[in-house]
């Protein structure tokens, strides 16, 4: 876990050019144009200097000193119609070599718990989860994982949340509800042929709201960062780590 707020400059531009060497892998040129030019863009929307972020870490995955993966986790102070919030934001790449091996989930954890523990010490306002999913897996995970979730099939925002979310998000809404970025989820065979079997009424539902994600669309999410949300995540997260590797360990015997 590395705080890029306390960093000094140098140690703060070598994890960014890590950051973009595993983003550059991950990405896949959904659009036609220098994806190597987009990517630069997108780090630097990451890190732009002119959002005052109150927290800013990184996880970072790393295999004999080169960096794999990373999850990283911002918050910045918002006030919509008079109510102060913080915004927290989760960014997860991994080099596509590595994909499959839970070091996202493990990414999400680690910062969830760190940013979870120091909003039960020091938060004073309510906080909000903004993301992008691009995944129908990752859908069904936050499905499965919290209350609140915007959109969702089974679950009524109240309208300070619809209008919150059509304020950050109005603006670079298609004319499907959807966000087209320089990126795209990959799916492997293995893969393909869970989503073909899945049975998940979440994971349905946003193939049926996102049926090109694999070529860079994403559905814009809104959930509250309550500490039931918090635990459930970070406890179902855990245990699933912990099955995958007991099966992992049974399958090497």
């Amino acid at each position: 876990m590395i705080d890029l707020l306390t960093v000094d400059a140098s140690t703060f531009g070598q994890l960014r050019k890590e950051l973009l060497e595993v983003q550059n892998d991950a990405m896949v040129g959904a659009h036609e144009g220098d994806l190597a030019a987009e990517s630069e863009v997108y780090t630097e929307a990451l890190f732009d200097p002119s959002v005052d972020w109150s927290y800013c870490t990184v996880a970072l995955s790393r295999h004999e000193g080169q960096a794999v993966a990373f999850v990283l986790g911002r918050v910045r102070p918002y006030t919509h119609q008079g109510r102060d919030i913080d915004l927290f934001y989760m960014t997860t790449f991994t080099r596509h070599a590595w994909t499959g091996r839970d070091l996202t989930t493990t990414g999400f954890r680690r910062v969830a718990l760190d940013f979870g523990v120091r909003r039960a010490l020091f938060a004073r306002r309510p906080g909000i989860y903004v993301g992008l999913c691009m995944s129908p897996f990752t859908y069904g995970f936050t499905h499965r994982r919290t209350r609140g979730l915007m959109p969702s099939p089974d679950y009524e925002p109240s309208p300070w949340m619809r209008s919150l979310y059509q304020e950050l998000f109005g603006h670079r809404l298609n004319a499907d509800g959807l966000v087209v970025e320089p990126r795209a989820g990959r799916l492997d065979d293995r893969q393909r042929a869970r989503l073909a079997r899945t049975a998940s009424p979440a994971v349905r539902w946003f193939l049926q709201r996102n049926p090109h994600f694999d070529q860079g669309y994403g559905l814009p999410l809104l959930v509250p960062c309550t500490g039931w949300n918090f635990a459930r995540s970070v406890g179902l997260t855990a245990a699933l780590q912990a099955k995958r590797a007991l099966g992992r360990r049974r399958a090497r015997r």
